[in-house]
């Protein structure tokens, strides 16, 4: 079985019709419609869909993330919201700049994350800022900013250096994501520019809770969007892998942790 029938033809599928939102039962019945417009990785070595791990002992390292990042090429496609429309390829001008990195999951920068009339546009449904605060480089945004577009928000307070410890919010950022998606919403997960802070927890989600290995993650955000995350973070990146292989994390599908909702702004 391939990894995109495995991946993928579990998740639930939801549509537009007739301007509401339909559910059929798997994504993986549309591969030449909704899925067309995604560029899976290919599969590095033969892994176990339900467990993430590889058929191997060797340890993930930073370096070889690192070589993913600078080998895989971005095929850069028209602003989602925009297909087929004159406006589709000059985010510049819109200032917004977002991808769909996987089904219902985007990666965005500061501009996409405060246009709430984009953010309707697109349909999402929940916002994580990766870099929420008033500091330079940050995004001071909070759950006040997307009451009116009644948007569920989270909140990571964190600088883009490689000393900053991103793995700390990996699961609950994690939960939170995957919380939206399977509710039927979409996810913005953003930083200043979408692509350090936001692109690896995106990553970090699609190790966890997609069981993808971080190869495999990495090498998919990057296909669909120009990402570049920083080598402190590719080595958290590379750790969480490790630990995943290894069985020493068990993440289960659960609701959010006392600790997750107290950190979680809900409408």
């Amino acid at each position: 079985m391939s990894w995109r029938d495995s991946c993928v033809s579990s998740l639930p599928y939801y549509s537009m019709n007739g301007g509401g939102l339909s559910r059929s039962s798997h994504i993986g019945n549309s591969y030449g419609g909704y899925l067309s417009s995604f560029i899976p990785a290919p599969t590095p070595a033969p892994f176990h869909y339900t467990t993430g791990k590889y058929g191997n002992n060797e340890e993930t390292t930073a370096k070889q993330l690192s070589q993913i990042v600078f080998s895989t090429k971005t095929h850069f496609k028209a602003l989602p919201g925009y297909e087929g429309s004159s406006h589709g390829f000059d985010r510049l001008s819109l200032g917004v700049d977002c991808d769909e990195v996987y089904p219902n999951l985007f990666i965005g920068d500061e501009g996409s994350a405060r246009n709430k009339t984009y953010l309707r546009r697109l349909g999402i449904t929940h916002v994580v800022n990766t870099a929420e605060g008033n500091r330079f480089g940050m995004v001071n945004t909070d759950a006040h900013f997307y009451r009116s577009a009644r948007i569920h928000y989270l909140g990571l307070p964190m600088l883009d250096l490689p000393t900053t410890n991103i793995e700390k919010y990996f699961h609950t950022a994690a939960d939170f994501i995957d919380d939206g998606i399977k509710s039927g919403g979409k996810v913005l997960v953003h930083c200043l520019m979408g692509m350090s802070r936001s692109s690896t927890i995106a990553i970090a989600y699609l190790m966890i809770k997609a069981g993808m290995p971080a190869s495999m993650a990495l090498r998919m955000c990057r296909q669909n969007r120009n990402i570049h995350p920083n080598e402190g973070f590719l080595q958290q990146l590379a750790d969480l892998d490790n630990r995943l292989r290894r069985g020493r994390e068990r993440v289960p599908y659960s609701s959010y942790s006392s600790s997750l909702a107290a950190r979680t702004h809900r409408l």
